[in-house]
């Protein structure tokens, strides 16, 4: 939890819908979730909720995440920026990871994965 979210902050940036809602319906309980469906959303999202972490498809419609991700850690150097594709080409893991996401999680992904991946966040808090 960061700043005066008294709940883990969780954000989701996919355009499409049925990967939005699978990873809503997975967190949902363990965070408040806030979601963009477009590359030009993002950011603004992103810096009006500042969340523990952000699901950053690569994928998106006006701006690539790939390009997204050292504008988010300009605005916010501890991001915690997990990488989402069906494309998992070591080229674009390489790339992700060098502009400094944290992680890849390649689509179609287990719901245990995700939960592994939340666990990496300093930030996130699981209660009893």
């Amino acid at each position: 939890m960061r700043g005066k979210n008294k709940k883990n902050m969780i954000m989701i940036a996919d355009d499409d819908l049925f990967v939005r809602k699978v990873l809503r319906t997975a967190i949902q309980d363990l965070s408040t979730v806030v979601e963009a469906k477009d590359g030009s959303e993002v950011h603004k999202v992103y810096t009006d909720n500042l969340p523990d972490m952000i699901f950053l498809d690569i994928h998106l419609p006006n701006v690539s995440g790939l390009d997204l991700i050292p504008k988010i850690l300009a605005t916010d150097e501890k991001a915690h920026i997990i990488m989402l594709s069906a494309d998992s080409s070591q080229d674009n893991v390489q790339v992700a990871l060098k502009r400094g996401a944290k992680g890849f999680l390649t689509k179609p992904f287990e719901l245990r994965r995700v939960l592994q991946i939340l666990q990496t966040c300093p930030t996130v808090v699981f209660s009893d």
